[in-house]
């Protein structure tokens, strides 16, 4: 048997054409060696050679072009992203932690690249930034070209991502201040017809989806492309800034998505999100955690979540327009009513944060962790269960035409409104407790149907 290194053909017969990346034929091979200490070879250029040779030129694939790139059981180092722009690539794996590879790529720098293509997946590995000098901020890059072209049909199955927190990396700052930082698992701008199955992702905002390219992250590989106008000569491919349209995410199967600085999903806009998976804070600075498990700020149509979540004050911070929410969510001891030893009741975080955002036509949805209805810790003095389903911030908010399962919580619009609203509680009006009615709060309302045990109510 040869050694582990030492490959003997690099097509291999596993159904079709499949290249080894430890060909020797590749400028001699990655190693996959990272893990042995003085081994840091950097394997980016053996596996590039690898992919180029992979990259379709056509519709169709023909022997190697547009073969699966087979990555065997290691640890690979990568000192520049990996080149899977333009065309279509299949990665593959021999597993979560069998095959791992280590992002050095550094601040603003992905560890896979696959931006204006389609049709493409990366199936059965780690990456991570562990014990590297120069740890990659982003993890797997997606986006179209400065043209605006189509990128779609990309998918991520059973795939780990573990990059290092830190909150100095892909900073966007504004006139001296910070705007945006931290570390990014899967970072898409535009790519349509996105799936993500069986996958862990944990960095300080674990996934980013936008029409715009708000962190402003570049590819860093060099190819010439042609513009609209065929005509006129090559230039270089750069990301899409803004104006790209986002439709059809799905997270499918057993996720689990984990933020640290920031939310474990933002979307900065678009279209027909379906998010399964389970939420999860880890900041290392707990008193400082990120309180919104999902950030919405530009307009979104038709975002449905379904899974469970812990460890973060709230479900959704929405700061713009959503059409469509569907919002069945599991969670552990949130929305509650903070009750100080001197008796003061101060409002707790709501599972919906409206900052200035608006909900139409939505589906609210929430279900606390059994044991925390009605129910007091007496170290904490926290009362479970009494607290807020929505709750706005002082730049308000709106909600209209929406579907509400109040159960025992509270909506306080503040200066926003509630108008048209189909609203179902678990208690009576008239529990001097519970009373449904003065647990809704807005400066304008009207037109809402409260459907309670007791009555149905149209006043209010």
């Amino acid at each position: 048997m040869p050694e582990p290194d030492q490959i003997e053909g690099y097509i291999l017969d596993r159904g079709g054409m499949v290249i080894n990346v430890k060909h020797p034929r590749f400028l001699g091979g990655a190693r996959g060696k990272a893990h042995i200490p003085n081994e840091n070879v950097d394997d980016a250029p053996a596996i590039n050679a690898a992919l180029a040779e992979a990259r379709k030129t056509g519709e169709y694939g023909s022997g190697v072009t547009g073969a699966i790139v087979y990555f065997p059981p290691g640890v690979y180092r990568v000192d520049t992203p990996l080149d899977c722009n333009l065309r279509q690539f299949n990665l593959l794996g021999a597993g979560s932690h069998q095959t791992v590879i280590r992002g050095n790529t550094g601040d603003r720098s992905a560890i896979i690249e696959m931006v204006a293509g389609g049709h493409s997946s990366i199936r059965g590995m780690l990456l991570e930034t562990r014990d590297q000098p120069e740890p990659s901020s982003v993890g797997v890059l997606y986006g179209r070209d400065q043209f605006g072209r189509q990128s779609l049909m990309m998918s991520l199955e059973d795939v780990s991502i573990r990059l290092r927190s830190n909150p100095n990396a892909n900073i966007v700052a504004e006139g001296g201040v910070i705007q945006e930082s931290g570390t990014i698992g899967i970072y898409n701008v535009g790519v349509e017809g996105f799936s993500v199955h069986n996958c862990f992702v944990l960095a300080d905002t674990a996934c980013f989806f936008g029409t715009e390219n708000s962190y402003g992250i570049e590819v860093s590989h060099d190819h010439d492309i042609p513009q609209l106008d065929p005509t006129k000569p090559l230039v270089p491919m750069t990301m899409m800034g803004a104006g790209a349209s986002m439709t059809v995410v799905t997270f499918s199967g057993a996720n689990w998505l984990t933020g640290m600085f920031g939310p474990s999903v933002r979307i900065d806009g678009g279209a027909d999100f379906i998010i399964d998976a389970h939420l999860n804070n880890d900041s290392p600075q707990p008193e400082n955690a990120y309180p919104y498990a999902i950030d919405v700020r530009a307009q979104v149509t038709n975002l449905e979540y379904r899974g469970s979540m812990e460890t973060y004050q709230s479900v959704m911070r929405v700061a713009s327009v959503v059409r469509g929410l569907r919002l069945h969510a599991y969670t552990h001891s949130m929305g509650v009513l903070w009750k100080h030893p001197n008796g003061a009741t101060v409002p707790g975080p709501p599972r919906v944060y409206l900052d200035g955002g608006t909900l139409r036509d939505s589906t609210l949805q929430v279900v606390p962790t059994p044991g925390t209805i009605d129910e007091i810790d007496p170290n904490t003095q926290v009362e479970y269960g009494r607290g807020y389903l929505i709750r706005t911030s002082a730049a308000g908010g709106a909600v209209a035409g929406c579907q509400i399962f109040l159960r025992k919580h509270r909506i306080d619009m503040g200066s926003g409104s509630l108008r048209g609203n189909v609203i179902l509680v678990e208690t009576d009006l008239n529990d001097p407790g519970y009373g449904s009615l003065p647990r809704l709060a807005a400066a304008s309302h009207g037109g809402n149907l409260i459907i309670a045990p007791d009555q149905v109510s149209t006043g209010w």
